[in-house]
């Protein structure tokens, strides 16, 4: 499976969210230099990753865990 890096973060930001699948952008504000917000950049939904409520979340639960747990967790203080 071919995919670029842009591609798979909109992909496991739709994963993580909502399951909806938005435009990628660059900005979510213009904001003057004293901090005043003059036009907020709307982000557009362009899909919707093909699957129910339950398996996103079972998903986002999985990949989650690896961090913690799975392939990804670092040593234990105890196993060095």
């Amino acid at each position: 499976m071919l995919v670029t890096p842009m591609q798979l973060a909109r992909a496991y930001a739709a994963l993580v969210s909502d399951g909806k699948v938005r435009s990628p952008r660059i900005g979510w504000a213009q904001v003057r230099p004293d901090g005043k917000v003059v036009r907020t950049i709307p982000v557009p939904v362009v899909g919707k990753l093909p699957l129910s409520e339950k398996e996103r979340l079972y998903i986002k639960h999985a990949l989650s865990q690896v961090a913690a747990d799975g392939t990804a967790a670092g040593p234990s203080p105890g196993s060095r």
